[in-house]
């Protein structure tokens, strides 16, 4: 998975699922004026299940910093610590989560615009040498 595709499975990961937390447990499948509907909420086991094998991912191929490996060693710390797997979801289970996501998102697009920028300079140079 190259850097562009990995930045935007992590924003759709952010930005496409609910921080809401439903007052009931929430189905694979949902019945909306007759249709079936997949929940998008981050509340949802699925999604941490969606996330976890995504960051593994980016810690292998590199693309985590220092303060994003940090974040994400605390979110499976808090995982394995709290009894996350046999309990409902909570606020705070999504904050790490999101924080996580700020964090390597933030991370990517500073590093990618850095390296767009030095790319722009180094043709420029090569553009009008002295």
């Amino acid at each position: 998975m190259d850097l562009a595709e990995y930045l935007r499975e992590l924003k759709r990961l952010k930005d496409t699922y609910s921080d809401d937390i439903p007052g009931g447990i929430l189905h694979s499948t949902i019945y909306v004026d007759g249709e079936s509907v997949t929940p998008r909420y981050k509340v949802r086991k699925g999604w941490f299940q969606g996330l976890i094998p995504m960051v593994d991912e980016g810690e292998r191929l590199g693309y985590l910093d220092g303060l994003s490996l940090e974040l994400w060693r605390d979110l499976v710390r808090h995982i394995d610590e709290t009894g996350f797997r046999e309990r409902l979801t909570t606020k705070d289970d999504i904050d790490k989560a999101n924080a996580l996501l700020d964090s390597i998102i933030r991370h990517l697009e500073t590093s990618n615009q850095n390296a767009t920028d030095a790319d722009s300079l180094q043709r420029l140079a090569s553009d009008h040498p002295e």
